[in-house]
């Protein structure tokens, strides 16, 4: 009887310490920013540990410009996004807690992103010659989805552009943009929200861009 308890505390031992030590080591990630035009939305990723199964949640700490990381969330999803103001410089850091409640080191800060308008600036350079509308990424999602198009220089006007999410069922859900527009590369944010801010269920979903005679839907989905 003796003998028994001594084996299990002995396993129980051994399996906090795995537990403890499969959270200790930095997480190394590949941060990737985006912007929502009407939410100010900036998106961050990371890859999860090699041993995760003892993960239960992230907490998620933040620098703005050049002040100290405070903690701001947590998420059990290895994506997290917030909103931010024009023009200020945002770093994350990401530590893993088990299911212990243990937290494991801070991992490396992520690289300095900008928040910027909807332009995409890494390509603004380079004026895209066609009108298009790509497949959302990631697809299926949860709980956000990264939209991008692109628009042609017609003339030195701006142009009227939409984008909106639909449900199987043709029902407006969201405008995500509805506005003039010069032309360039965009990308908007998704965060699975109608437009009363309210998360909606999960499924298949439709957005769609209008901008002059161009009309171009494609298909999502939403997983919860």
């Amino acid at each position: 009887m003796k003998e028994t308890k001594r084996q299990n505390s002995c396993i129980l031992l051994f399996s906090l310490l795995i537990a403890v030590l499969s959270i200790c080591f930095p997480l190394f990630f590949g941060v990737n920013s985006t912007y929502a035009q009407q939410v100010d939305t900036l998106t961050f990723g990371w890859s999860p540990p090699e041993l995760d199964s003892t993960v239960s949640y992230y907490k998620i700490y933040r620098s703005v410009d050049t002040s100290d990381y405070d903690s701001i969330g947590t998420t059990s999803d290895t994506t997290y996004f917030f909103m931010g103001s024009m023009g200020h410089t945002y770093r994350v850091k990401v530590s893993a807690v088990n299911s212990f409640g243990i937290e494991g080191a801070l991992s490396e800060a992520s690289p300095d992103t900008i928040l910027r308008s909807g332009v995409d600036e890494a390509q603004d350079e380079k004026i895209p010659k066609t009108l298009s509308l790509d497949q959302n990424f990631p697809n299926p999602f949860n709980p956000s989805t990264t939209i991008r198009y692109q628009l042609p220089a017609v003339s030195d006007q701006r142009s009227a552009v939409s984008l909106k999410i639909y449900n199987i069922l043709g029902q407006e859900v969201r405008i995500l943009v509805d506005e003039e527009q010069v032309p360039g590369y965009y990308r908007v944010i998704w965060d699975g929200r109608n437009s009363l801010g309210r998360g909606v269920s999960g499924g298949v979903y439709y957005y769609q861009l209008r901008c002059g005679s161009f009309i171009r839907t494609r298909r999502m989905i939403f997983l919860k």
